[in-house]
């Protein structure tokens, strides 16, 4: 995890107020075990976003909603897949800009194209190649990257969100504690 308390990673974005209210001098890992224990899964999926890297954040998204998303999915969601993973195992500028440009294809009602915008978040800048460099707030690969994971629960059977939701954190867990990696 990032940061060695819950309420660093907490700081970064607003809980609700019962997670709040859960909130003391845990660890991220303490903290996150309490949010379960409390039903708070989607404040939990959230926080997890914040706790990891930004790389591994979009790995996280990207694991979820490729497991989510049909093979015969339309062509711009595929690439933006496509680019975000690649943007993983690589986090270049080439690979962050051909993020930017297949998010941009898919769009953000679809969960692909939220995963790819999280990796175009991740670092380097908002504006266009070549003008004055924007860089991106903080916060915005994780609120990409929650959002995706989210997403694609939804965009499952809505009576199995629980354990959609519940996938995607055992993935996420797996990711941070280094039992996921894109180096397989």
């Amino acid at each position: 995890m990032s940061a060695p308390t819950a309420k660093e990673v907490a700081a970064q974005f607003d809980l609700a107020p019962e997670a709040k209210a859960l909130l003391n001098t845990q660890t991220p890992p303490q903290y996150l075990a309490a949010l379960l224990d409390y039903g708070h899964d989607r404040e939990a999926l959230r926080f997890l976003a914040y706790a990891i890297p930004k790389r591994h954040a979009v790995y996280w998204a990207w694991l979820c909603v490729s497991a989510s998303t049909p093979k015969d999915a339309p062509e711009p969601a595929r690439q933006a897949l496509e680019a975000a993973h690649k943007w993983v195992i690589d986090p270049s500028e080439a690979n962050r800009r051909g993020a930017e440009t297949a998010y941009q294809a898919a769009g953000l009602e679809e969960p692909a194209g939220v995963v790819a915008v999280a990796a175009f978040w991740s670092d380097g800048s908002l504006s266009p190649a070549g003008n004055p460099v924007v860089p991106p707030p903080a916060h915005l690969c994780a609120h990409g990257a929650s959002s995706a994971v989210m997403l694609a629960a939804a965009k499952g059977d809505p009576t199995k969100i629980k354990e959609a939701y519940a996938q995607a954190l055992a993935q996420g867990v797996g990711v941070a504690a280094g039992k996921l990696t894109w180096a397989r």
